[in-house]
């Protein structure tokens, strides 16, 4: 089964991201096997998510918005986890160039939609903060009428939204 991923690239706390990573495994383990996840490993909930999928054993397809994404990460161990993360997966696609990041985010996050049967969002329900941001990509994926989950890491509520009727 193909899980894509988006979510926010900071988590509010330390607590929260083990409160996460706990939710998220018992809700992967519990899908039908095999899965693939497929995430772009930006910081924050992208690399939870992988390192999920790692503790399950299960794939990763790995989305990179652009050649030089590598470039985005702000210190050493991001992009040290975002290499490991990228070297882990068994599937990499990585994408044309676009006119800006934020545009290349946007096509990544769609394309996770795209490629994937069920979308996780690790979402606290607000507005987008720039183009391509998790409410860009939980829209996206109501659009196309993708079942999602919702972590909402502030309320701590997961909320399921199943396929919506066309």
């Amino acid at each position: 089964m193909m899980i894509g991923v988006t979510g926010h690239r900071v988590l509010p706390n330390h607590a929260t991201g083990n409160w996460l990573r706990r939710q998220l495994k018992g809700f992967l383990q519990e899908l039908a096997q095999p899965i693939m996840g497929v995430t772009s490993l930006a910081i924050g909930a992208d690399q939870l998510f992988a390192e999920v999928l790692l503790e399950i054993r299960a794939e990763i397809f790995a989305i990179i918005p652009f050649t030089g994404y590598e470039r985005t990460f702000e210190n050493e161990i991001d992009l040290r986890n975002y290499l490991r993360f990228r070297n882990s997966a068994s599937r990499v696609e990585i994408l044309s160039p676009s006119a800006s990041d934020d545009q290349a985010y946007l096509r990544a996050g769609e394309r996770v939609v795209d490629v994937s049967e069920l979308l996780v969002a690790i979402w606290n329900g607000e507005q987008a903060h720039g183009l391509g941001g998790t409410k860009d990509i939980v829209d996206y994926a109501m659009l196309l009428h993708k079942p999602l989950v919702q972590f909402n890491p502030i309320t701590r509520e997961i909320t399921r939204r199943e396929r919506a009727h066309e």
